[in-house]
């Protein structure tokens, strides 16, 4: 059937997928005979119970704010108002509420679904009812009527002139049926004549046996293997492997439906049977109480938390895997970072053990037994204060859960509190333990705290889905037919923050509860401010000569702002303005402010070099013993390295002809740096990029020429590579699990990108498109180096281009000035875009969609800086401008 018709009709049964509700006043039991005509393969069955009541209640809720608007409801809303003028209240009333109708929804073919209506007609009024609504729809002159016979019953179409829309039903004394798909009907007569035909109540008997709540928002009928067939139509056909896997779930399921605030919840159980079915293990598992929302980053996408173990193989109880076995307790789970594509996003797999420092010591075992075997030596690196170590088992999360998000030949492990925590690469593995470090985890955030707090907190199964940063993982399986409707109305579905569904034993069922939480404030897209006043404004004696540099305060956690005047000071400015110091210094800072724990005691200070040498300052902005560092020559590049997240500083400077020194953090001048001649003044300060254990100083330099060092200074071979005189200085890094397939991409500015890996061979190398020769390039690294776009800026306009070279969007400005380009990424679409003219002293700010945030730019001479709240969907941009230190808040 035709899409738009579909989602008109879907929108009583849509309150099980969307989140939209109907607040219930009264209930009764269902007329089984009614029941008795739904088919045997419907999907899913939704009996609505309130009538207008529900309908009006829906008009005052959260959730009518995040959906209300989409063209399919408002023309639902236009459809309920007319058969309401046509039938009366009262009776219009009855036909819907009062178990007097029933909805199923069934798989039609491809990527089409369809429902068929059901009213019992013995209600008051019911029958005179349905004669007048279809005498309107008649006489209006757009339909045609005809009849047809099928098993000795007749079925009426009635059929548009202008949508050419079908809508075939029949009745019998008792009851009537209908659907837009002619064989949904023609099932239901099937049933009724045909001896073989069995009713979805016969052939899901124990959804039956349950006693309903009375006063919720309905009730939901699941047949878990037709529901797959469902699933079907909205995913592509590579992702159907995931409709496959919820077959296996149950058999059958029901469900009250409540509204709690801004919760849409299904509380019920499931049913499975004896047939190797996912749940029916459970009967024999005791609920538990997870602690793992402590570990989750923050960049999650999905996490599925077991509180048991599923052994795919049984003698791993005995063979070699056996010590590691009986060293964990029963617990596993998989955290999905954030990515496009789920075959290449960062995973990280958690088993708890009964004492995870043992658990860790038989992995290793483990590890070191296998690698023996092929005569290699066991890889380990050191990060912070964990040991990462490489386990070389093919698949190895398989061996102890069903729920597995690809394969990988290799895994990376350490421990995190009473969990081994398993990486499918080995970023990943020091992505989460920096997020642990800075307390950017799901047990951190208050956002998803809340959340929990209204899900079940002893369960055997939990699967939670943050749908801001699982969207374009969602998309990449949605069905082309489906797709288009989706990112048409993301706005709305977006509102949805987070997800829950949780499986727990209890006596011979296991119940189920489903939580969705909306936000109806919460856009992709920032706030359209119309006003180009800051918030926050904060006056400095002289005029700000730096960008703003956006700190933590260690003892509140609060967000800090350090920058520079023309005068030489240097100020730190409190999150709501007011500054808490200034201390002259005797030059311009060189490069970045970096905040350090150089005592390693969790205070922090503020590190940077001016020409003169290198200087440190504590919280109350007092020089630290033992510093400055003054150095012998003029300081012209200055960075800061931090090898394995130790503490264990090294300080990087370069004079102005490319000569580089590294110093440890007393001062002392390093073996291979005193100093490193490269033979040409740098482009920017070295940077650190550490690969597989193998330490790599980068360098470029102004004439182009790329250079790699290890950290002894020793010059890597396949360097240099010379990437001509106008390669832009920026360049955007993708890390591989070893040196060959680690890659970098440079942009000259005549659009000739080239990629290389860190041995120096060329990977790839392209010409990026431009319509005329006046346009000059740039390559902008988003600001945590994932991914990167390219800019070309020509005679009144610049565009802006994905990795994959495809335009995201152009926008017309007339100056001849080089601008500033920054790229954020807050996870899903929250992408912002700025472009700064540091000549008018203006920033734009642009959405993922290319859109300007406000109807004029702030006022900004450097880079701004921007911070992202997900507790409250809230964006902070730091701007300076002439004396002032700006705060705006979207």
């Amino acid at each position: 059937m035709n899409k738009k018709a579909l989602l008109i009709t879907l929108s009583i049964v849509v309150v099980a997928v969307v989140g939209i509700y109907i607040y219930d006043k009264s209930v009764n039991d269902p007329d089984e005979t009614l029941w008795n005509l739904i088919p045997q393969n419907t999907a899913l069955v939704y009996e609505p119970q309130s009538g207008l009541m529900g309908w009006e209640a829906l008009h005052s809720s959260d959730w009518w704010s995040s959906f209300g608007q989409l063209a399919e409801w408002v023309e639902t809303e236009a459809n309920i108002q007319l058969l309401d003028s046509l039938v009366g209240d009262e009776t219009f009333n009855n036909m819907i509420s009062d178990g007097n109708m029933l909805v199923g929804v069934f798989p039609v073919s491809g990527s089409d679904l369809d429902l068929l209506f059901l009213l019992d007609k013995r209600g008051k009024g019911v029958n005179k009812s349905l004669n007048a609504i279809f005498e309107k729809f008649i006489g209006s002159g757009d339909y045609q009527l005809s009849e047809r016979q099928f098993n000795g019953y007749s079925i009426s179409e009635l059929k548009s002139n202008k949508s050419k829309k079908i809508f075939s039903f029949s009745s019998d004394d008792d009851f009537w049926f209908g659907s837009f798909t002619p064989f949904l009907v023609e099932d239901v007569v099937r049933q009724q004549s045909e001896n073989d035909y069995k009713s979805f109540k016969e052939q899901n008997p124990e959804a039956f046996f349950t006693t309903r709540i009375r006063n919720d928002a309905g009730n939901l009928y699941f047949n878990y293997s037709q529901f797959s067939k469902l699933l079907d139509a909205f995913l592509s056909p590579q992702s159907r492997k995931i409709s496959n896997d919820f077959s296996q779930v149950a058999k059958s399921a029901f469900f009250d439906v409540t509204i709690k605030d801004k919760l849409l919840m299904m509380n019920g159980f499931s049913y499975p049977n004896e047939s190797n079915q996912f749940l029916f293990p459970l009967y024999n598992k005791v609920p538990k109480t997870s602690g793992i929302q402590n570990y989750i980053p923050s960049k999650t996408a999905i996490c599925i938390n077991t509180l048991y173990l599923e052994l795919a193989d049984s003698t791993i109880k005995t063979g070699e895997l056996a010590p590691f076995y009986q060293s964990l307790d029963s617990e596993f789970a998989v955290a999905v970072f954030e990515h496009d594509d789920q075959q290449n996003a960062d995973k990280v797999y958690f088993l708890k053990g009964k004492n995870a420092e043992n658990s860790v010591l038989e992995l290793e075992k483990l590890a070191r037994a296998k690698v023996a075997v092929s005569g290699d030596t066991l890889f380990f690196e050191n990060f912070g204060e964990n040991r990462i170590v490489e386990l070389p088992f093919k698949n190895f999360p398989a061996k102890f859960s069903s729920f597995n998000f690809g394969e990988s030949d290799y895994y990376y492990f350490t421990q995190v509190g009473q969990y081994v925590a398993m990486g499918n690469t080995l970023e990943a593995i020091k992505s989460l333990l920096l997020d642990i470090e800075t307390e950017s985890t799901w047990g951190r955030s208050v956002q998803k705290n809340n959340f929990m707090s209204n899900t079940i907190q002893e369960s055997n199964v939990n699967i939670y889905l943050d749908l801001s940063r699982s969207w374009n993982l969602l998309m990449s399986m949605v069905h082309d037919d489906w797709k288009e409707y989706f990112e048409a109305n993301s706005d709305a579905f977006r509102k949805i923050d987070l997800t829950a569904i949780q499986f727990s034993r209890t006596d011979q069922k296991v119940y189920t509860n489903v939580v969705l939480s909306q936000n109806p404030t919460k856009t992709d897209l920032f706030t359209r401010r119309r006003k180009i006043d800051p918030d926050i404004s904060v006056s400095l004696p002289a005029a700000v000569s730096s960008k703003p540099k956006i700190v933590r305060n260690h003892k509140t956690r609060e967000w800090e702002i350090i920058v520079q005047d023309e005068q030489n000071g240097l100020s730190l400015i409190s999150q709501t303005g007011s500054i808490i110091w200034t201390t002259p210094l005797s030059g311009k800072v060189k490069g970045e402010i970096h905040q350090i724990d150089y005592f390693r005691n969790g205070y922090l200070q503020y590190l940077f070099a001016l020409d003169s040498g290198i200087y440190l300052y504590d919280r109350n902005g007092k020089m630290v013993d033992g510093f400055p560092k003054i150095m012998p020559y003029k300081v012209d590049r200055f960075n800061l390295i931090d090898y394995d997240n130790s503490k264990n500083y090294r300080f990087v400077l370069a004079d102005i002809e490319g000569k580089v020194y590294m110093y440890d953090a007393a001062g002392k001048n390093l073996e291979g740096w005193k100093p490193l001649d490269t033979g040409g003044r740098l482009a920017k300060a070295p940077e650190h990029l550490r690969v597989r254990g193998k330490d790599c100083i980068l360098i470029i330099q102004d004439r182009g020429r790329f250079l790699m060092y290890n950290r002894r200074g020793e010059l890597q071979k396949g360097f240099p590579v010379d990437l001509g005189p106008s390669v832009n200085k920026e360049f955007a890094v993708e890390v591989g699990a070893n040196l060959s397939s680690t890659n970098l991409s440079f942009l000259t500015k005549e659009g000739q990108e080239t990629t290389i890996n860190l041995e120096g061979k060329e990977v790839k190398k392209q010409q990026l498109f431009q319509a005329t020769r006046a346009g000059e390039f740039y390559m902008v690294p988003e600001i945590q180096n994932r991914g990167y776009v390219s800019v070309l800026k020509s005679i009144g306009e610049f565009r802006i281009s994905d990795e994959e070279g495809k335009e995201k969007f152009r926008e017309a400005i007339i100056s001849a000035t080089p601008f500033i380009y920054q790229y954020y990424r807050f996870g899903s679409n929250r992408r912002l875009y700025v472009v700064t003219d540091p000549e008018q002293e203006y920033s734009y700010l642009y959405d993922a969609s290319g859109k300007l945030l406000n109807n004029s730019p702030i006022n900004s001479k450097f880079e701004i800086g921007v911070i992202f709240s997900e507790t409250n969907n809230q964006y902070k941009i730091y701007s300076t401008y002439e004396n002032k230190v700006n705060i705006y808040i979207f």
